[in-house]
C-alpha cells in the first residue's frame, strides 16, 4: 500500500530556513518503510539529510546530490554539444542531443541536460577549462541553476 503524506520538517535551530514542506510517498507495511522524497531546493535537501542526524559537515556536501535538475540549452554548436554530452556522462549525468549532432548534419542542436547539482558543478568546472564557447555554455548553465538555487556551492 502506498500512502501519500505531507511531512513538515523543521531544520535545526539557528538556521535561516522556515518550515519546509517535503512531499513524500511512504510505502506502509514494507520493511524499512521506504519513502520517496520530492526535494526541490537546497534547503529541503539539507533538511532531509539533517533528518537522519547526519554530521553537519556532510550535510552541505550531500545536499548537492539530492537534487536532480533538467536544463535545456538552445542553439548549441554541435562540437560543443558533443563535448558537453561527454562531460555529463563522465560526471554521471546525461545529455540528450539531436540525432544529427554526431554527423554534424545541422550546425547546432538543442541539448537537454540531466544531472544532480554536484554533477553540474563538476561539469561546469571542466567546461571552463575548454575553449571559450564551452566556458560560455558553463556560465549559462550556472546562471540557470543559480536562478533556482541561490546558494549553489
Amino acid at each position: 500500500m502506498v500512502k501519500i503524506i505531507l511531512a513538515y520538517n523543521i531544520p535545526a535551530q539557528n538556521t535561516a530556513c522556515a518550515q519546509l514542506l517535503i512531499l513524500s510517498s511512504q510505502c506502509t507495511g514494507m520493511p524499512y518503510a521506504p519513502e520517496l522524497l520530492r526535494i526541490n531546493t537546497l534547503a529541503e535537501a539539507e533538511a532531509a539529510v539533517k533528518s537522519v542526524n547526519c554530521e553537519e559537515a556532510g550535510v552541505r556536501l550531500m545536499a548537492n546530490k539530492c537534487i536532480l535538475e533538467v536544463v535545456k540549452l538552445h542553439g548549441v554548436r554541435n562540437a560543443v554539444a558533443n563535448i558537453l554530452k561527454q562531460e555529463m556522462i563522465s560526471a554521471g549525468g546525461d545529455a540528450a542531443v539531436s540525432k544529427d549532432t554526431i554527423n554534424c548534419k545541422d550546425p547546432e542542436t538543442d541539448v537537454v541536460l540531466m544531472g544532480t547539482l554536484k554533477q553540474y558543478l563538476k561539469v561546469m568546472a571542466k567546461m571552463k577549462g575548454q575553449v571559450s564557447e564551452c566556458r560560455e555554455v558553463a556560465s549559462a548553465i550556472g546562471e540557470a541553476l543559480k536562478s533556482r538555487h541561490k546558494r549553489l556551492a
